[in-house]
């Protein structure tokens, strides 16, 4: 099945789905409280439809694409306060074979630079360099906007654009040279000639001016020992053992990410769909519908026209992938119901913390451009525990099904190098 994409905010915010999409077969033993299945090796078999149940309920197995209505507003249903047992048969969940693969939890050196060089950027007090003008060579993050007679022009403005300066330079002959003397945080203009032959008729020829307001010059840190220790706080002092921290950091990180991939989709498999929310999987079609219409309509062509060319797909497709992921999300609470797992409020404050970490400065931005002057981590933790109390919640009961579910499980590393050990 196709894995397709959308902008992460439109759905992180909607909804927690912990697995991607694929293909799944699907098993309809009937569990016992343990989660073993009373048959075991039971064959896969597809999504049955059983009769459709009442226009009222929110189930239907009616369920295609030619159903979606897109003049409707659907909800995401409360999975938590519902009996999954209508929706979904789970088989094995508990004592499962996990396989990982070692490629998915080796760090290589690659990633690992990657990562610190990221780290970088956003911490160190070389990487945004502000008190010096900009010269030749520099590479610069900066907005500008173009005009022409006084008049700013289409296409003529961005911000937060790195830009090189140096020869082919991606942009007009004389525009990277204009920023040559630019002092970050101060609007500095340029005049600049378009070429006479610039695709653009009217502006082919003609004098404009640039005026640059640059942010910062992009520096050249390194995770020098003097860096190290002061944003570790003392913890580490040279940056060769803090290199290697954040390597097992990784490596830790990529392993749970792993363990959590494989574990929800060796459930999955093992479960079959009695009946599909109609409202969750519509709800969630239509992000996927209203991220791809804007964009087809930016296009000039028609949904269908710009899932063909630009994603590799169908509607029907498009569809499939979302019944795919509801199913998961059910599978998901049935198991929470039938585990009978809770979480503690001091494991919600916790999860709700760092929720709002995550999320605060995206939701600061979009509260600063709606007018207000200021909004506080505080008055974003409300928001979020008001808005996302489920979500988060689920994120919480996700915690302990897996440490639970883990406990149980038989873990298999495949292509792992031998060690001097296992090879003798």
């Amino acid at each position: 099945m196709k894995r397709w994409m959308l902008c992460a905010g439109v759905l992180v915010l909607a909804l927690i789905l912990m697995l991607c999409a694929a293909a799944c077969g699907l098993g309809d033993a009937t569990p016992d409280k343990d989660g073993t299945p009373d048959v075991d090796d039971t064959p896969s078999t597809p999504d049955t439809p059983s009769s459709p149940s009442t226009p009222d309920s929110g189930k239907t197995q009616a369920l295609a694409v030619e159903n979606y209505d897109p003049s409707k507003t659907y909800a995401m249903p409360d999975f938590l306060s519902m009996d999954m047992t209508e929706y979904i048969t789970l088989g094995r969940y508990r004592g499962l074979t996990l396989t990982i693969d070692y490629n998915a939890i080796n760090v290589t050196d690659a990633a690992l630079d990657a990562k610190i060089d990221a780290l970088l950027y956003e911490h160190h007090p070389d990487a945004k360099i502000t008190d010096r003008a900009v010269a030749w060579g520099d590479t610069v993050v900066t907005d500008y906007v173009g005009t022409l007679d006084g008049v700013a022009f289409s296409g003529g403005s961005a911000t937060y654009q790195t830009i090189t300066l140096k020869d082919n330079s991606g942009y007009i002959p004389g525009f990277a040279e204009g920023l040559v003397g630019a002092t970050p945080g101060v609007p500095y203009a340029a005049d600049v000639t378009f070429p006479e032959d610039y695709h653009a008729p009217d502006l082919a020829g003609k004098a404009v001016v640039f005026t640059f307001t640059v942010h910062y010059i992009e520096g050249t840190p390194t995770l020098d020992d003097a860096f190290v220790t002061d944003y570790t706080d003392g913890e580490y002092t040279s940056g060769e053992a803090y290199r290697e921290a954040l390597r097992q950091q990784m490596a830790d990180d990529a392993y749970e990410t792993a363990l959590h991939s494989a574990l929800w989709a060796a459930i999955t498999e093992n479960a079959a769909v009695k009946q599909y929310h109609e409202d969750a999987v519509m709800a969630y079609y239509s992000n996927y519908y209203s991220y791809y219409s804007y964009y087809a309509a930016m296009y000039g062509t028609s949904y269908e026209n710009f899932l063909a060319l630009y994603v590799g797909g169908t509607p029907a497709d498009l569809f499939e992938f979302c019944k795919q992921a509801i199913k998961e999300e059910m599978v998901y609470y049935a198991v929470f119901e039938a585990g009978e797992y809770t979480y503690t409020d001091e494991q919600y404050a916790r999860a709700l913390d760092l929720y709002t970490e995550q999320n605060y400065a995206a939701l600061e931005a979009e509260m600063l451009a709606a007018g207000r002057e200021e909004f506080t981590v505080e008055e974003a933790r409300d928001y979020f525990d008001r808005t996302y109390k489920q979500q988060i919640g689920a994120q919480c009961l996700e915690e302990s099904a897996f440490n639970d579910l883990i406990a149980t499980a038989n873990i298999v590393i495949n292509g792992a190098p031998e060690t001097e050990d296992s090879a003798s």
